[in-house]
């Protein structure tokens, strides 16, 4: 009796184990993400930055997102089951539409152009309009107005939106600024962010481009306890604590700003301790 227990259970720790090993099969939906070296980001919204004066198209804007801020459209591999992060994956960037752009069936249109309106033309309405070579058409109103805001600085909401093979789908919202070159270094310098004290050890990034803004970076510091080959903080170099100033010079074409940093570095005074608790 103890025997067929023992049998029985080691049984169904087997068959736990294996249900375990083989999960179902589930197509997972495409999605928006960022590229951070080999590392996938999710990201819930997307800001791109339009130079004043320069040409715009929905195509230009998406491979802008994907050479300047490694957003990318991907779809996971349906064909295997992986569990864990690492899950194989296609870049589907050529399939995302900016629904935003381009044309749209209003409600109680005759889409099929018979004269009659029903519900097979009420299954289209809301979708976007195609022409007879089935490409999607344009929407030159949305294109006046992104070059009205052009003149006068602005932002616009978006949605683009990507199918994969499956017909599952991806959605994500974000907002067009345009911007000038003085206003995307103003960007730059404000996105650079640099603890105000240091009392550890640590590596600083030290940029030299910022895809995202189009602008090269350049530094100066007035100790050399920052190298700046590296970015290491040396703070077994400082006695107490060392007020360090990083000047960081940003430029894009002919326009240079600088912004300073002030940084503590080292261990907190006793004296500025016990004035604070005082």
């Amino acid at each position: 009796m103890k025997t067929k227990k023992i049998l029985l259970f080691l049984l169904l720790i087997t068959l736990t184990v294996t249900l375990m090993g083989c999960p179902a099969k589930i197509n997972t939906p495409p999605k928006f993400v960022k590229v951070v070296g080999e590392e996938i980001q999710d990201i819930n919204l997307v800001t791109y930055y339009h130079i004043k004066g320069t040409e715009f198209t929905p195509e230009i804007m998406i491979q802008n997102l994907k050479d300047n801020q490694d957003i990318i459209a991907i779809d996971y591999d349906q064909s295997v089951v992986n569990v864990g992060k690492n899950r194989a994956y296609i870049t589907i960037s050529d399939d995302v539409v900016v629904e935003t752009f381009y044309q749209v069936w209003a409600d109680n249109s005759d889409v099929n152009g018979d004269e009659i309106i029903d519900e097979t033309d009420e299954e289209f309405w809301g979708t976007l309009k195609t022409d007879e070579e089935g490409n999607y058409i344009l929407d030159e109103s949305k294109i006046f107005l992104l070059e009205v805001l052009m003149n006068f600085g602005g932002k616009m909401p978006f949605t683009m939106r990507v199918k994969d093979a499956d017909g599952a789908e991806a959605q994500i919202d974000g907002e067009i600024i345009v911007v000038n070159e003085v206003l995307l270094v103003d960007y730059a310098l404000e996105s650079l962010i640099y603890p105000e004290v240091i009392a550890e050890e640590m590596t600083l990034e030290l940029l030299d481009y910022l895809k995202t803004f189009g602008v090269d970076l350049s530094y100066e510091v007035n100790s050399d306890v920052i190298d700046l080959e590296t970015g290491l903080v040396s703070v077994d170099d400082v006695e107490g604590q060392l007020s360090v100033t990083l000047t960081v010079t940003a430029t894009r074409g002919d326009t240079t700003k600088t912004k300073v940093f002030t940084i503590k570095v080292g261990q907190t005074p006793i004296s500025d301790i016990v004035d604070e608790l005082s």
